[in-house]
């Protein structure tokens, strides 16, 4: 039996029992310069994202260019 707490904003506060298996999406960190963060949070915002849906929008966007320019090879 899998036990999780949301809170009133939809974050996940507690897990308990949960497997790999249960667990949708990696984490990634990355350090960048202030001026870069306050740039993607406003970014994030005009778009009606958070910020993580922001970056991960724009890798993805990356990554299907340079697939198609034959970068997988």
């Amino acid at each position: 039996m899998r036990t999780v707490k949301i809170s009133a904003k939809g974050y996940i506060l507690r897990r308990e029992n949960m497997t790999e298996d249960d667990v949708r999406t990696e984490k990634i960190n990355f350090t960048c310069e202030t001026e870069t963060k306050q740039y993607l949070r406003l970014w994030a915002a005009k778009e009606g994202r958070t910020l993580s849906n922001l970056v991960e929008r724009i890798i993805l966007d990356a990554i299907e260019r340079d697939k198609q320019s034959g970068g997988d090879k």
